[in-house]
């Protein structure tokens, strides 16, 4: 791939990542509960990253954007549980 196909992988990736973040994690962590999200997360994740292990350039490519559909809502989610566990403050924890 050219520097700017890597690079509209990147950002495909990364704009999966925020509206996953801001829009996908909270909704789905008040439905059906934190674990349960991280829970389905990770089984996204393998899924996807079965289907890169298994398709061509295109659908390596594919996958690879969607990955960060899962990332992103496992990072929210994490960083949402570890900050609320903690007896620090919201900005320290």
């Amino acid at each position: 791939m050219s520097p700017y196909g890597i690079g509209a992988v990147f950002f495909g990736w990364g704009v999966c990542v925020a509206l996953a973040s801001v829009f996908g994690a909270p909704p789905l962590r008040r439905r059906i509960g934190s674990v349960n999200v991280l829970h389905l997360s990770l089984a996204l994740l393998a899924v996807l990253q079965i289907g890169i292990a298994l398709s061509g350039h295109a659908g390596i490519v594919v996958f690879t954007v969607l990955s960060g559909i899962p990332i992103g809502l496992g990072n929210t989610v994490f960083t949402e549980s570890a900050m609320e566990v903690s007896d620090a403050p919201r900005p320290v924890a």
